[in-house]
């Protein structure tokens, strides 16, 4: 009967994910090809599914990306899923530079949720409405991240799944639940991913004095005793484009100004009333005009400044690059380098870096980055950040149910 009951759920999945594809509009122009590569914490298993993949891909001659999505150390694995699924494909002759990397994620859910924020380093997303979307696996939760890519982004999905792997009665995801849940719940993917800090800085004097953001909302104090409030309600003098999706922020003390970054523009506030400095927001060139050629176009992914060494670190993807402040004027130190030759014994399951945020505490010294719904507290020896944690912690903050409503 429990085989019957998960047969039928599946089946009835399949067809939801055929109707949703039915109702998309025809493909424009520039709409793209990719494949999506789930991963697994099994090396065998990533290996198989990544060689189904290129096979996809060889078959089909028009594909444009491959996305591999999978963390690193998921289900207490020693693998990072991507990495190896992306090896593969290289070795049989994928061009790498078509090949990207999601390795958040550490369950079905994430792969889908993650794999929809992937961007090109100019911030356009890499799935989007109209292209073709081919989620290969050799399990049946192919089918869930497909139609959740149908109904929630409308690109044109299909699942392509080849193997024997069956449901077992005591299996802890319930696939057609998760797609019910992302076709009906506008808040899923903030649910899945909750509570990954978008962007945050520290002021000055007391460590609980932090600041976060999240999606459209405004985080003070500590994780404990947070208080919430939606950006449009917080700054209300600047323009609905920066009510949500903060990439970076950072106070300088010696200005006393905070920085706050999106896209390729960046404005600065006065601490306490939190009012905008000037009537425009500027182009992040102009505040580093020594960026590298591919961080020209801005999208950064965390920042923040050291007030003791005057050096301000910017991240994005990988890498990170390092500035000097002095006098009002701002020079670069060196070339970007590895975000995990930053970091001393850099953890295993965060992967190349990616982190989502940082912020500097001057009361203590100590920086913390955020990755996901983890955090490290680190603290500089030298030119190098060494963990006060023996590995990273995991973020409490509440669900914001004032502002987001249940959490389902």
């Amino acid at each position: 009967m429990i085989m019957k009951f998960l047969i039928e759920k599946v089946w009835m999945l399949a067809l939801l994910c055929s109707f949703a594809g039915l109702a998309q509009s025809v493909e424009n122009d520039t709409s793209k090809t990719i494949l999506l590569i789930l991963g697994s914490g099994n090396l065998n298993t990533s290996i198989e599914r990544a060689e189904m993949g290129f096979n996809v891909y060889n078959s089909k001659k028009d594909i444009d990306y491959i996305i591999v999505s999978g963390g690193c150390g998921a289900h207490s694995s020693s693998i990072c899923e991507a990495t190896i699924m992306a090896d593969v494909l290289i070795a049989k002759g994928v061009p790498e530079t078509i090949i990207f990397k999601e390795e958040k994620s550490k369950s079905t859910a994430q792969n889908y949720c993650y794999s929809r924020e992937l961007k090109h380093s100019d911030g356009t997303k890499l799935i989007n409405q109209g292209d073709q979307l081919f989620v290969v696996s050799n399990h049946w939760h192919a089918m869930s991240v497909s139609g959740c890519f149908n109904d929630n982004d409308l690109a044109i999905s299909k699942y392509i799944i080849e193997g024997n792997i069956i449901p077992k009665p005591d299996s802890k995801t319930d696939y057609g639940a998760m797609y019910d849940n992302c076709m009906n719940n506008p808040n899923y993917c903030k649910s899945v991913l909750w509570p990954k800090i978008g962007a945050a800085y520290s002021l000055k004097g007391d460590p609980a004095n932090q600041h976060k953001f999240i999606e459209d909302l405004y985080i003070t104090g500590p994780d404990s005793s947070a208080s919430y409030s939606k950006i449009a309600k917080t700054i209300p003098e600047v323009s609905n484009y920066w009510n949500s999706g903060i990439d970076a922020t950072f106070y300088n003390k010696f200005q006393d100004l905070i920085y706050i970054f999106k896209g390729t523009d960046y404005l600065t506030l006065k601490p306490g009333t939190l009012s905008m400095v000037g009537e425009h927001t500027k182009p992040i060139q102009t505040l580093f005009s020594e960026l590298p050629d591919h961080w020209q176009t801005g999208h950064l992914d965390a920042a923040f400044f050291d007030s003791t060494t005057k050096y301000m670190y910017l991240f994005k993807g990988a890498e990170y690059v390092k500035f000097r402040y002095k006098k009002y004027k701002v020079q670069i130190v060196d070339s970007p380098k590895m975000i995990t030759d930053l970091v001393e014994n850099w953890p295993f399951n965060w992967g190349t870096g990616d982190v989502d945020a940082a912020l500097f505490t001057e009361a203590t010294n100590e920086v913390l980055l955020y990755r996901g719904q983890e955090m490290l507290r680190l603290k500089f020896e030298g030119d190098k950040l060494m963990m006060l944690n023996t590995s990273p912690q995991k973020v409490n903050l509440a669900w914001p149910t004032e502002f987001w409503g249940d959490r389902n």
